[in-house]
């Protein structure tokens, strides 16, 4: 292989692509969010450095035709020798004054009279006209002078760096042979279809590592608001989980990144301490649009029951805080019952709902069973807080 096939731009796009898929096939044994996003960033800087190389070198590349050249002149001298030692009889040694030295008089067809009189012609030397002409030409004055008077100068300055920067340009990158240059254009196709492939790939595998890590506490990335479906086709939603107690940030951080992931959510607390952190509204997208109210309930059900409030988290339609302990027992006991039902026909929400326990709620032991059991065969599940 001939080493000028790629620049220096041409070898590190393919270093850097190689380097991407080793990293992939290191995720596979240990998939990690940086193995994916490594291989990715490798492979976007690739594509711009074989673009480099494809549009500044390999379309610079020129085939050596001197051979070539050397054969065909080597044809001709044979020709031209050829011809002269067939006519070397016909031509006579014999030129004007203004031919080249080999511009010869053809003598065949003249007569006695013409042949006379080109003899003498030969024998006169240079004719008085042409040496006229000649000193007549040395003495003239005011060449130049037009150029000069529309600034010729300055124009052809003006345009001398273009120029410049066009022969730069139009400067060989390399001179190779045939089968040099057409292995180099195949290669340059092969490393930019090589290079888009394994970006599609790059993007799939972060996708994938995305969807993978949504629905496992402490490792998913930002949250957006898509289909639980497709977070439960790679991780299932788990059931129960259990929040450390050195979690430093406060549940409104834990609510706002299970509203950004379009769920609906029930949290449940003892007391207005417990609830006050939490605000009256939340974003669903990046934090900042599709605000979401969250409805505050009282001990005092009025039009908002338990069951208004099951099916209005079973839809999807809004979420929902509990400050006392008192509606926190009746809302779960009447969870438990609907929950035992919809289960029975194999039931599930369409988008996750969340059930937040405060850390000071109190919730027996056989309850907190049931509801977990019942919330995965349902699609709900039960965020714990460690006290």
């Amino acid at each position: 292989m001939n080493p000028e096939t790629f620049s220096d731009f041409g070898y590190a796009s393919v270093a850097l692509w190689g380097m991407a898929s080793l990293l992939w096939l290191a995720y596979l044994v240990r998939p990690t969010r940086m193995l994916a996003s490594s291989g990715l960033l490798f492979c976007v800087i690739a594509w711009f450095l074989g673009n480099h190389n494809s549009k500044n070198h390999i379309i610079r590349i020129q085939v050596d035709r001197s051979s070539q050249v050397a054969d065909l002149n080597e044809v001709r001298e044979a020709k031209l020798t050829a011809l002269k030692d067939s006519r070397h009889k016909e031509i006579a040694p014999l030129q004007f004054a203004e031919d080249d030295a080999g511009d010869a008089l053809d003598l065949a067809g003249m007569d006695d009279e013409d042949l006379a009189y080109m003899e003498k012609l030969q024998s006169e030397g240079e004719p008085e006209w042409k040496k006229t002409k000649k000193s007549r030409s040395k003495n003239e004055d005011g060449e130049g002078e037009g150029m000069e008077a529309i600034e010729g100068e300055n124009v052809i300055a003006g345009i001398e760096p273009e120029l410049a920067q066009t022969e730069k340009n139009m400067e060989p990158s390399a001179i190779m042979n045939d089968a040099d240059f057409n292995q180099a254009q195949k290669l340059d196709s092969l490393n930019l279809q090589a290079i888009r492939w394994l970006c599609l790939l790059g993007v799939l595998i972060c996708i994938s590592d995305y969807l993978r890590r949504a629905n496992v506490y402490g490792k998913a990335s930002f949250a957006l608001p898509l289909p639980s479906s497709w977070l439960n086709w790679f991780t299932p939603l788990p059931s129960l989980v259990q929040r450390p107690s050195s979690k430093e940030h406060d549940m409104s951080d834990e609510l706002r990144r299970l509203t950004a992931r379009g769920d609906s959510f029930l949290y449940l607390g003892t007391d207005e301490e417990c609830s006050s952190s939490v605000p009256s509204e939340l974003n669903r997208l990046f934090g900042r649009f599709l605000p979401v109210e969250i409805i505050h309930l009282t001990d005092d059900a009025g039009l908002m029951d338990d069951d208004f409030v099951f099916d209005s988290l079973w839809f999807g339609r809004g979420s929902y805080v509990v400050d006392s302990q008192k509606r926190a027992d009746s809302l779960l006991q009447r969870f438990e019952a609907l929950l035992e039902e919809r289960s029975k026909v194999r039931a599930k929400v369409r988008q996750s709902v969340h059930l937040v326990f405060a850390p000071s709620l109190e919730v027996p032991r056989p309850q907190l069973e049931k509801l977990t059991r019942l919330s995965q065969l349902t699609g709900f599940s039960i965020l714990l807080n460690m006290p």
